[in-house]
């Protein structure tokens, strides 16, 4: 077998056209030239690597399509919505009745403390976007 037969026999095998018989007839021929036997080796390799792309790929495809239909945005939309007004009611009125009542001094602070945290949290997400906001330029990229 020439060199550009075994080269194309190789090629065949890595993309998986190649037929059993051919399969059996490059590798009696590797056995002679090992150090193409490496190559295929490296070759499956790479080979495997950029399928399991391939299919992470579609995987994310399916995912994205799905989160666009309407309906899964405003089941998101909704459980969120209700999530933060059901959050809202919890800590205004029980920050309204630590304040109204004589709440021991723990509780006082945790309410104070956890205030000014979601507010810093807050004014650093703030402050990252306007920084950001139309200067990244992989915007576009999904993921």
């Amino acid at each position: 077998m020439t060199d550009i037969e075994l080269e194309a026999l190789m090629v065949a095998v890595v993309d998986g056209v190649a037929s059993p018989s051919q399969r059996e007839a490059l590798y009696r021929d590797l056995k002679d030239h090992p150090d193409l036997a490496r190559e295929l080796e490296e070759h499956m390799a790479i080979k495997a690597l950029t399928d399991g792309w391939v299919r992470r790929l579609e995987v994310d495809l399916i995912e994205d399509a799905h989160r666009e239909q309407p309906v899964t945005r405003t089941e998101t939309a909704i459980g969120g919505a209700l999530f933060l007004a059901g959050l809202a009611v919890l800590a205004g009125f029980g920050a309204a009745e630590v304040v109204a009542s004589d709440a021991p001094i723990w509780l006082r602070t945790g309410y104070g403390l956890m205030a000014a945290g979601g507010l810093v949290a807050a004014v650093s997400v703030l402050r990252w976007k306007w920084k950001t906001w139309k200067r990244d330029p992989y915007s576009e990229v999904i993921r």
